[in-house]
């Protein structure tokens, strides 16, 4: 790679060079287009500098989290880290940006990234904050005779309509079933648990 490469690369970027320069991902062969653009070297583009500046908070934020579990990254495995990068800097809404976060920095850690997959970062780029929100709430046992719409909804200051929205679109995902779904497909919504999916993703962001 280039002095002036290296160079134009915010500190925390330049201390993670060969965390991305062992992935091959950002530095060679297809991907080299993707890191002059975010390098910003194309005429000072705002949207190239703005892109950089976020893949430094991204990755302040990632080590946060593995500094909080003692956890020393590793290099980045490229079927997975440049999904979550790409899609994670495009993202602005808090409760997303954290479990973006959370999932890179499993992906960083060397106990976690195994069990990162390239399928959860397509489920995280489908999920809104609502969908977040509902997702945390989610177990594997179900909520019983009441109505998990109502429940969530008064829980989380939601109307139930937009409890069973998010339902139906972690569903679709994959992250979660309808226990009480007929052999038609037909959902009732009063109730949902965590699929393998789900329960595996939620727990990424754990150590």
């Amino acid at each position: 790679m280039s002095s002036e490469l290296i160079q134009s690369l915010p500190t925390i970027l330049q201390q993670n060079l060969p965390l991305f320069e062992a992935t091959g991902a950002f530095f060679a062969g297809a991907y080299s287009d993707t890191i002059k653009n975010i390098a910003g070297l194309a005429g000072g583009n705002q949207v190239k500098v703005w892109q950089l500046q976020q893949y430094e908070k991204l990755l302040k934020q990632a080590n946060f989290e593995n500094q909080k579990n003692n956890v020393t990254p590793q290099p980045m495995s490229p079927s997975v880290g440049l999904p979550i990068l790409e899609n994670a800097v495009l993202e602005e809404r808090e409760d997303i940006i954290d479990l973006w976060v959370k999932l890179l920095a499993a992906a960083m850690d060397p106990k976690r990234a195994q069990n990162v997959r390239y399928i959860y970062a397509e489920m995280l780029k489908k999920m809104d904050p609502t969908d977040a929100l509902v997702f945390r709430e989610l177990k594997t046992t179900g909520n019983g005779s009441n109505n998990l719409c109502y429940v969530l909804g008064t829980k989380l200051s939601l109307k139930p309509t937009q409890i069973e929205i998010s339902l139906a679109n972690l569903m679709d995902m994959g992250c979660a079933r309808d226990p009480n779904e007929n052999q038609y497909g037909r959902r009732s919504y009063l109730d949902a648990i965590l699929t393998a999916k789900g329960v595996e993703l939620k727990g990424m962001p754990t150590a």
